[in-house]
């Protein structure tokens, strides 16, 4: 007669680094949805007061979310990859460099909108900054998704949804404060038509990640963890509450604003709990591996 296992304890990830990573992504892609927005704009003949104001409290708030959890994530993939270090080196330096490089362009482009003349030159340096700000900003959350994503010690972390995934969520959390910083500085016009997009998104995103989580299924199982109902607490943010907030609004239950305020908590909380598993499956991972 052989000796159980004894059991083992729930894992615990660290608030810390949830919080921050979740920040971040949403930060990276909020910058890429406002770079992208001033280079269109640009090309279309240039910037409203208004508009103005929109790209500039967006390229703030981008930046600040961007900067939170850049050292709180790679500190949580140095722990969990130390027997990989020349594969992890590569690819934080990678990620480093982009991010070093994220930032003066989003500042750049606050300068040239702050001071620069209005002119041809201007929406030409605005268009270049704005595009090379989106490719940069989506190339660090790209280089912080292959990072996990080389970690051999980690199955469910190697596994080819990961990247898109991540890319997904950074993208549709961006999404979300850009609206909310529509609604908040043009007194709720404009982001009324984009949460049906919102839902598109997070459900195109719900299915990739049940799939992702349906693979991992069958790899392994983490003891202690009551992964079905925080999954669907996932699911719940991602699809249910911006579906919620569009449906209200569309009623005229409550203002552009509120919508988009309750479409980006969900978005927010369900990138969270997402991020929360993405961790919790690891340190489990791990100590069996290695």
């Amino acid at each position: 007669m052989t000796d159980l296992p004894p059991p083992s304890d729930p894992p615990h990830p660290p608030l810390a680094v949830i919080f921050s990573t979740t920040l971040s992504g949403a930060g990276y892609g909020l910058l890429a949805w406002t770079g992208l927005t001033i280079a269109l704009l640009a090309l279309r003949g240039g910037l409203s007061p208004a508009l103005e104001g929109v790209q500039l409290a967006g390229l703030g708030l981008g930046l600040l979310l961007s900067t939170i959890g850049l050292p709180c994530s790679l500190a949580q993939v140095g722990e969990s990859g130390r027997r990989f270090s020349r594969w992890r080196s590569l690819l934080l330096s990678r990620e480093g460099v982009l991010a070093v490089a994220t930032a003066p362009l989003a500042m750049a482009a606050m300068a040239l909108l702050l001071w620069m003349p209005t002119g041809a030159t201007r929406a030409a340096w605005l268009a270049c900054l704005g595009l090379l700000l989106a490719v940069m900003a989506l190339g660090t959350v790209a280089c912080t998704a292959m990072v996990y994503a080389s970690l051999k010690p980690v199955p469910a972390w190697r596994h080819p949804l990961v990247l898109p995934v991540y890319l997904l969520f950074a993208l549709l959390t961006g999404l979300a404060l850009q609206l909310v910083t529509m609604a908040a500085m043009l007194r709720g016009q404009g982001p009324a038509g984009m949460l049906p997009t919102l839902v598109l998104f997070g459900l195109v995103l719900a299915v990739l990640k049940w799939l992702y989580w349906r693979a991992i299924d069958r790899d392994m199982e983490v003891p202690g963890l009551d992964a079905p109902r925080l999954r669907w607490a996932a699911l719940a943010g991602l699809v249910a509450l911006p579906l919620l907030a569009t449906l209200l609004m569309a009623l005229g239950w409550i203002p552009a604003l509120a919508a988009t305020l309750l479409a980006a908590l969900g978005l927010l909380a369900g990138a969270f709990v997402e991020r929360w598993l993405f961790f919790a499956q690891a340190p489990h991972v791990v100590s069996a591996c290695c």
